[in-house]
């Protein structure tokens, strides 16, 4: 009897630490698979950004030029 339980205790543990482990590696995958977006968003944006500067750069009419220059 003491056996059984033993042997019981000794599986639960186990399935225990191989469910936990299974599950915290899935969570950082999604966790980097969320952060890689997130950067490959961010660069989209700043080219998407820095491509809009280039075909329509901001017009500062002489007035704030001026003031700026001062």
């Amino acid at each position: 009897m003491v056996e059984l339980l033993v042997s019981g205790a000794v599986w639960l543990i186990f399935w225990g630490v191989l469910t936990l482990r299974v599950a915290s590696l899935v969570f950082v995958r999604l966790r980097f698979v969320r952060v890689r977006k997130t950067l490959a968003l961010e660069e989209l944006y700043e080219k998407h950004f820095l491509v809009e500067l280039l075909e329509f750069p901001p017009q500062i009419h002489l007035t704030e030029r001026d003031s700026l220059m001062s």
